[in-house]
């Protein structure tokens, strides 16, 4: 009996010091010591589990509270809605996305599995990464929210924030001289592919180096098709693909919340054309001058007025003020004509042809006339953009969009597009800077100065530039010669540019009148939302964390 007992006590000691000898390996397990950070975000299972380590709950309503809201798709919601005619009709695209189960969403404890497999798979115990972030009180917090989270969720893992002005941080993901970076985007154009063409492998925009062969055969499709069904099948498929192989970690969609002056009207917030508002049509109270003059601030230097070679909302904003395409956006998202006093589609819908305005005048700084503009400018402005010398990264939006076969003008006021396919939305890629017209004969007079003062510009909207000193300030004045100056009521539009100004120091000069508009961000939303002067907007922006991948360069 004893020999039994002892036996079994030893048989209960070696499973005890199996046990302990399991749970020490799993505990000291070693996959090979640092990794590089770039192979490791080269794994898709790193991948996912930094898209599900963040908590987004608390981005949205701790630190933005502006309205965004928690982004777990690769598309808005509340924008794009099912075609006429299909079994999507009148349902909204993310919906349709979250039916089939597709999402990234805030899931710690899969996190940790997913990193726990990127280990063994690449080889690695601790990695260190370096995450570019704004200047910016906002965007201080959200990436010490994402290190704290990210540091505390995947074992091993280091994140240093390197802080950048806005023009160095891009330049950089440009270049790809990054691991991590969050990155916020518009809609181009009224179709959930203006967010999903950004992942299409060598993309202008594809920053991040993000290539998938099955990706881009869908994404292919969905341009080629005829089929409204298809198409949009196409882009439900390719969503949930970029969602199980992510290129990026969806963050939030923006919300916005303004401090504004109660006398303004008649402000137009867009949510694609890439605009993202109109001042065309705003009305204020005068000064004591008599003078409408509408006082705003520009949070980062203006990169260039050179409309083919526009990436920023910045930058497009007041080349929207100073110029003007065939069509332009009005109140509501409403197409109307712009340049083009009408337009004609061929029955096919293969041919467009815009029959412009005669004695639309060109503008130099001074106000004085220039020339005419012709059908001409905007051939020479569309040969530019997809002029592979110009290398513009916006010529995708034309050729590739736009679905733009040809294009000519037929004479001075004729301008003919001709198209691959008929597409609903090709009307709302016109509004696009890029697409405006650019006089030649001026072009070739400044060469590459152009766009980089006023000087070096011509204006032929609402406004033209008559101050540009970068770093401190734009005056646009009304232009007495633009087409429909009748309803232009403002005199003026004063920017006043101050490079990674704070969310408190916006908000003084709001409250002392030195403008007339201050956005609220952090702390500052909970403390003055419930003025009467705040406005909310939902818009179709979203920001994202951008993974560097760069696997198809190597």
């Amino acid at each position: 009996m004893k020999k039994i007992l002892c036996i079994l006590f030893i048989i209960i000691l070696s499973l005890s010091f199996v046990a302990c000898s399991n749970n020490s390996e799993t505990e000291t397990a070693s996959y090979g010591g640092e990794g590089d950070p770039l192979l490791v975000l080269d794994n898709v299972n790193a991948r996912l589990a930094l898209s599900m380590a963040c908590d987004k709950d608390f981005i949205v309503n701790e630190i933005l509270a502006n309205g965004s809201a928690v982004l777990n798709n690769g598309i808005p919601s509340g924008f794009f809605i099912g075609p006429k005619g299909t079994k999507f009709e009148g349902e909204d695209f993310v919906a349709t996305a979250k039916k089939n189960k597709s999402g990234l969403y805030y899931d710690p404890k899969k996190a940790a599995e997913l990193w726990l497999k990127a280990k063994k798979e690449v080889g690695f115990d601790t990695v260190k990464m370096e995450m570019l972030i704004s200047a910016s009180e906002v965007g201080g917090k959200l990436a010490e929210h994402m290190q704290e989270e990210f540091e505390t969720n995947l074992e091993g893992l280091k994140i240093e924030l390197i802080v950048l002005p806005g023009m160095e941080r891009i330049s950089r993901v440009m270049a790809g001289e990054y691991h991590m970076t969050v990155v916020g985007w518009g809609a181009s154009y009224h179709d959930p592919a203006t967010f999903l063409e950004l992942f299409i492998t060598d993309f202008p925009y594809n920053d991040q180096g993000y290539s998938n062969h099955e990706y881009d055969e869908l994404m292919k499709k969905a341009n080629e098709t005829t089929d409204p069904k298809e198409h949009w099948q196409a882009l439900l498929d390719a969503e949930a693909i970029l969602l199980k192989d992510p290129a990026v970690a969806p963050l939030y969609q923006t919300g916005q919340i303004w401090l504004q002056n109660p006398s303004i009207k008649n402000i137009y917030r867009h949510s694609f054309g890439g605009i993202a508002n109109s001042f065309k049509w705003v009305d204020i109270d005068a000064n004591e001058k008599g003078n409408k003059i509408l006082k705003l601030l520009s949070l980062a230097d203006i990169f260039t007025l050179d409309s083919t070679n526009s990436t920023d909302f910045g930058s497009a904003e007041i080349i929207n003020h100073i110029s003007e395409g065939l069509v332009r956006l009005t109140k509501g998202d409403t197409i109307a004509p712009g340049l083009a006093e009408s337009i004609e589609k061929s029955e096919d819908g293969l041919t467009y042809t815009f029959n412009l305005r005669k004695g639309i005048k060109w503008i130099t700084h001074t106000g004085k006339v220039y020339g005419e503009v012709t059908a001409r400018d905007f051939e020479y402005s569309w040969n530019r953009l997809i002029d592979p010398k110009t290398a513009s990264e916006n010529v995708s939006k034309l050729i590739d969009t736009g679905k733009v076969k040809s294009f000519k003008a037929i004479d001075d006021y004729t301008f003919e597009v001709k198209l691959k396919r008929n597409i609903d939305y090709f009307k709302a890629i016109l509004p696009l800077c890029y697409l405006q017209p650019i006089n030649e004969k001026f072009k070739n007079e400044v060469g590459d100065k152009y766009g980089t003062s006023n000087e070096y510009i011509l204006n032929c909207g609402p406004f033209y530039l008559k101050e540009w000193d970068v770093s401190n300030k734009m005056i646009l004045v009304k232009n007495p010669y633009y087409w429909d100056k009748e309803t232009v009521n403002l005199d003026e539009i004063n920017y006043r540019i101050i490079n990674g100004i704070d969310n408190n120091t916006e908000i003084s000069l709001y409250l002392e009148g030195s403008t007339d508009i201050a956005e609220l961000k952090g702390e500052n939303v909970m403390r003055y939302m419930d003025r009467e002067d705040a406005v909310i907007y939902k818009s179709a922006a979203i920001s994202s964390l951008y993974f560097n991948i760069n696997k198809h360069k190597d």
